[in-house]
């Protein structure tokens, strides 16, 4: 009989480092540890961090999206089947990047030379919308606003370049939380029981590992008295 696959040897594989953290269960998707009180485990796992000086957004990539976005935006305008800004700023970036595939020198360039004034306005613009709102509605604006000020704009140009190789697979799979520490990004796949799905392996795989993010398991297990 074959070997059960676990966790463990997932992370091993794909050499994320696996953490647990006890916490107390009250059902699979409700959880306590500190003052995070019967919440989602991705949430009691956010505020271990914070409580530990991190700023954290659950989000599964969407603040790396938003921000590749804003970087490309006046691009994306300019290509825009529509010719409409508006469009623009709320079109799916996967579907964008499909549309748009012959574009990618120009795309990528924009992002790789974007200055910090362009790239906030742009930022703004599309935060502000109702649509992106709702669209992101775990996407923090002061996180990804604090993110456009550290990311390096190779490694957000590096991202979308991979992202052009296959925009709908790749926008899946990305870990549950977004994590800074002073200037270090990193993220975090949250898990109790289950094991990281085929679109987290590819992530890390495909993406994570040729650009080198920092990336960790973090599994809750039910512990009493917590």
């Amino acid at each position: 009989m074959p070997k059960r696959t676990t966790l463990e040897d997932q992370c091993t594989a794909v050499a994320w480092p696996l953490r647990q953290l006890a916490a107390a269960k009250y059902s699979e998707k409700k959880w306590s540890l500190g003052t995070a009180a019967r919440v989602a485990p991705e949430q009691v796992v956010a505020a271990h961090l914070e409580e530990r000086g991190a700023d954290v957004s659950w989000c599964e990539g969407g603040s790396i999206n938003v921000l590749i976005k804003a970087a490309a935006l006046d691009v994306l305008v300019t290509h825009n089947i529509f010719q409409d800004r508006q469009d623009a700023v709320r079109r799916y970036l996967e579907a964008q990047f499909t549309l748009l595939k012959d574009h990618r020198g120009s795309v990528l360039a924009a992002i790789d030379t974007v200055d910090q004034h362009r790239l906030t306005k742009n930022l703004d613009e599309i935060l502000a919308d109702a649509f992106i709102q709702e669209a992101y509605p775990r996407v923090s604006s002061a996180f990804v606003r604090q993110l456009a000020s550290i990311v390096d704009r190779s490694l957000l140009t590096k991202i979308a370049n991979l992202f052009f190789e296959k925009p709908y697979e790749y926008r899946a799979g990305w870990p549950d939380l977004s994590v800074l520490e002073g200037c270090r990004l990193s993220f975090v796949e949250v898990k109790t029981t289950d094991l990281l799905h085929a679109s987290q392996l590819r992530f890390a795989k495909e993406i994570a590992a040729p650009l080198g993010l920092h990336c960790q398991v973090i599994q809750l297990r039910s512990a009493q008295g917590v």
